[in-house]
């Protein structure tokens, strides 16, 4: 399989895992734990939110490890030496990469904090690194809609990139160039 088909197919697991993040976490919105959705259960809501951005954060490893060579590029050089679509796409993926890891560490600490309370004990009560529970959950909830937004940006500043793509893959020459769609 080429380069580019495999990159493609991780941006489109990427994306994948970043609506199932996005609709789950609208889900966890609410506070009623009987909340269903779908036939799915709040708590099952929970799991898939979960491993979905588990699996967004080992996506964006690869993505990042598979374009290295590019973001060491662009980064050694300075910003005026750098054309101005790059640099936004380099000021876009900053953010990305800032909000990302807020996200991954504010929801690896509000989730046990909401599961592991000890007897007696409120979210209210609960404090980790002098932030309370609702002021982690206010800082992810937050992120996240910085997230969407960047996402959405960053799309379009690859769209053609996006478009190319798939026209290749659904072109009927696109046999003769190895990108049949079934390899």
């Amino acid at each position: 399989m080429n380069r580019t088909k495999k990159n493609f197919q991780l941006d489109l697991l990427l994306l994948v895992t970043f609506i199932a993040v996005t609709i789950s976490s609208l889900v966890l919105d609410s506070h009623n734990p009987s909340f269903i959705l779908w036939g799915i259960a709040r708590s099952s809501w929970v799991l898939i939110h979960t491993v979905s951005a588990l699996a967004m954060l080992a996506g964006t490893a690869i993505h990042l490890n598979w374009h290295f060579d590019w973001i060491k590029t662009v980064f050694k050089h300075s910003k005026r030496s750098v054309p101005a679509r790059i640099r936004r796409n380099r000021t876009v993926n900053l953010w990305l990469f800032g909000l990302l890891a807020i996200l991954e560490v504010s929801g690896l600490l509000i989730w046990p904090m909401a599961g592991n309370l000890a007897e007696g004990t409120t979210l209210a009560d609960t404090i980790l690194f002098g932030l309370a529970y609702h002021a982690w959950r206010s800082l992810h909830s937050w992120c996240a809609v910085l997230m969407f937004i960047f996402i959405i940006v960053h799309l379009g500043l690859h769209w053609n990139w996006i478009c190319s793509i798939v026209r290749r893959f659904m072109s009927s020459d696109s046999d003769r160039k190895g990108l049949k769609i079934n390899d």
